[in-house]
C-alpha cells in the first residue's frame, strides 16, 4: 500500500497522540478520573503538549517514532526513507539557491514566442 505524503504525516501524529492520549488515560484511572475521552489536539507550543505528557516525554516519543521510521526496511532501490516534509524543505532550499528548474519543452516555447516577439530569451 502506497501513501502519499500528506497520509503519512498524519498518522505519524495519530501514533504519537493515540500513545499519548493512552498514557493519559492510564494515570486518570489511577486517580479515578474519566477513562473516556476525545480529543483534537494541534500543538504549537511546549503548554499544549503538557496538557497530555511532559514536553520532554514528548519529545522523546517524537524522536522515537522517527528513527524507527528511520530504520524501517526499505524496499530495493530505495536508499532513504522520507519522513513528511523533508522532501519539499529540500527542494525549497535548492531552489532559493540555484532557481526554479524549467522544463526543456517549456523553455522552448517560449524562446520561440521570443524570437517572434523579437524579445530576448527566458535564458
Amino acid at each position: 500500500m502506497t501513501l502519499s505524503h500528506h497520509r503519512l504525516d498524519l498518522e505519524l501524529l495519530r501514533q504519537i497522540v493515540e500513545v499519548l492520549l493512552q498514557r493519559r488515560r492510564q494515570r486518570d484511572s489511577v486517580l479515578g478520573a474519566v477513562e473516556h475521552l476525545g480529543v483534537a489536539l494541534f500543538a504549537r507550543q511546549p503548554d499544549a503538549i503538557d496538557a497530555f505528557s511532559p514536553v520532554a516525554e514528548f519529545k522523546h516519543l517524537v524522536d522515537q517514532s522517527i528513527r524507527d521510521i528511520r530504520n524501517s526496511e526499505r524496499l530495493p532501490g530505495v536508499d532513504r526513507i522520507w519522513l513528511p516534509g523533508e522532501q519539499s524543505h529540500t527542494k525549497a532550499i535548492d531552489r532559493r539557491a540555484r532557481g526554479v528548474p524549467m522544463p526543456a519543452p517549456l523553455k522552448k516555447s517560449l524562446d520561440e514566442l521570443a524570437s517572434d516577439l523579437k524579445i530576448e530569451p527566458v535564458m
